[in-house]
């Protein structure tokens, strides 16, 4: 049996949702399905809130035994006057603050009741007290995921920015040593962003030897901004045609074969989940398997562009791709719908290759002749941008608690900051790389239609991620979440990483999983 109990003060409305991620976090290591843990969250958080906007503060505990979780939500008034009326979907008492925040729409208690196998609810002038009841079971089936990122341990200086920054908490620092932890890797670029020597980089797998085959290169649009920064885009072209027999096809092609398929969907599916992601950045994809499992349907049933791309041309020619992050290597590399052989090159080498091209264009650059730079936003499509990992989390954690106060028809979402311009391996603001890309794709994308390129529907189901799955057996997942939830409270929770774990709760779980050292921890044996 797991208990737990958590505080709730009255109109913390920037608090709201702390509980329902903290018992969440117990489910995920339970391995409970994602299904059932979204109605636990979901009811969770809507009591959650309701304390904040109607009580004078209360407290929300739970207890997990094997098949059931029973969750108790207590306040201490001033009580619900008509419990008929609370619970119709609509009805609300909420004050101005609350409606003013986006709160208040009167779905609190019905949410609850949808998304639960049982309820009760008392309340008098004293308080209310709430009683919630759902059956759980664990899930069985699981995608496995690579890692995609080459470690350098002799390179790391302790810094320790690469184990805090990191959006999954999937790095860790033992005996001079940085390990990985592949089911929790999105194989986004965030710790080779963040760390100054250089310890991570892309995995690059052995090219093919595919000789005399027709070589097409697959460029990324934040590669082809360099090339607009530093000469003709034409003059390149020929160059690179000539010297190295390499025919580029941007990836903005599928991009736009991407959006265009996903809005006929759209259209042809009345009962799809809105808003639809698409499948653009890999890494946002893998985190939604790892942490949001309950949102892959959300997800368009296509593959990525990057994937797509790869797959578009004859088996008769030798295909080269460019990646922007680890996720898009293991995107490729890990494509189980097609047994395509890709050679990568590098982003480094592709730099080398337009500084060493440019030596033999003219002086013009590209940039000099773009003067048309207002980019179309799709706005009357309902289409919405959001990169960067902290702004990616809130996106997802609003979907998962149905909190989304806004309609959305479609979301294109990056881990990276920009998208793909925004990773650590292009060197020109990302900002401005992306409107004079955009200006400049404008003009050239008509002469790729006729090409006629098309979608790829994906044809493997995504599956949830083992994750941070304790057990295999729910029982002994409970015994040994007990066992670290005691190490836990032995250590001194200020979460500094010092000790070679993002927080004291992962290095609880690392001491028992991982058989690592509560010695390790500094400050046990100040007194």
């Amino acid at each position: 049996m797991i208990t737990g109990s958590y505080p709730v003060k009255r109109g913390d409305y920037l608090g709201g949702g702390q509980v329902s991620s903290k018992i969440k976090e117990t489910l995920r290591r339970l391995g409970i399905t994602s299904e059932i843990i979204r109605k636990i969250m979901i009811a969770v958080y809507e009591a959650e809130m309701n304390v904040i906007i109607h009580s004078y503060g209360g407290e929300i505990s739970f207890v997990i035994d094997d098949d059931k979780i029973e969750i108790t939500v207590k306040d201490t008034g001033p009580g619900i006057p008509r419990i008929d009326l609370a619970i119709q979907e609509g009805y609300s008492t909420a004050p101005d603050e609350a409606r003013e925040m986006g709160f208040g729409a009167g779905m609190g208690l019905p949410n609850i009741k949808k998304n639960s196998d049982y309820f009760t609810i008392h309340s008098e002038k004293m308080g209310t007290l709430l009683k919630i009841l759902v059956f759980i079971n664990s899930d069985k089936y699981f995608s496995n995921i690579d890692t995609c990122l080459n470690v350098e341990s002799e390179k790391c200086k302790k810094c320790l920015r690469c184990i805090t920054r990191c959006p999954t908490k999937a790095i860790r620092l033992y005996k001079e040593k940085i390990h990985i932890l592949s089911h929790h890797c999105v194989n986004c670029n965030e710790c080779i962003r963040v760390c100054p020597t250089k310890v991570f980089d892309l995995t690059n797998y052995e090219e093919n030897k595919d000789e005399g085959k027709e070589k097409v290169l697959v460029a990324p649009s934040p590669w082809i901004a360099s090339i607009l920064f530093s000469c003709l885009w034409d003059n390149f072209e020929e160059v690179i045609i000539n010297e190295k027999g390499l025919e580029i096809y941007p990836l903005a092609i599928w991009e736009d074969v991407l959006k265009e398929k996903t809005f006929e969907y759209i259209k042809n599916n009345g009962k799809i989940k809105h808003p639809v992601i698409l499948p653009v950045c890999p890494a946002v994809l893998y985190w939604i398997q790892t942490e949001y499992p309950s949102l892959i349907d959300y997800i368009a049933p296509y593959l990525g562009p990057a994937e797509t791309a790869v797959n578009s041309f004859e088996k008769q020619k030798r295909v080269f791709y460019i990646p922007s992050c680890p996720a898009e290597v293991c995107a490729i590399h890990g494509n189980k719908n097609s047994d395509v052989n890709v050679s990568f090159i590098l982003p480094q080498q592709s730099i080398e290759m337009i500084l060493n091209t440019k030596k033999r264009t003219t002086g013009e650059k590209q940039i000099d002749k773009i003067y048309d730079i207002c980019v179309d936003k799709e706005i009357d499509r309902k289409i919405v941008k959001i990169s960067g990992v902290e702004q990616v989390k809130t996106f997802l954690e609003s979907i998962e608690k149905k909190r989304l106060m806004y309609n959305i028809e479609m979301v294109e979402l990056y881990a990276c900051h920009n998208g793909c311009f925004g990773s650590p391996y292009w060197v020109y603001e990302p900002t401005v790389a992306r409107i004079i890309f955009d200006a400049f794709w404008k003009e050239q994308k008509i002469k790729y239609k006729e090409n006629k390129f098309d979608g790829i529907f994906r044809v493997s189901t995504i599956k949830p991620r083992k994750g941070i799955r304790l057990d295999e057996d729910v029982r002994k997942a409970m015994m040994k979440l007990s066992e670290i939830e005691k190490i836990s409270k032995s250590l001194p929770g200020y979460d500094c990483g010092v000790c070679g774990a993002p927080t004291c709760l992962n290095f609880a779980e690392d001491i028992l999983m991982m058989g690592e050292n509560i010695s390790e921890c500094p400050y046990l044996n100040i007194k």
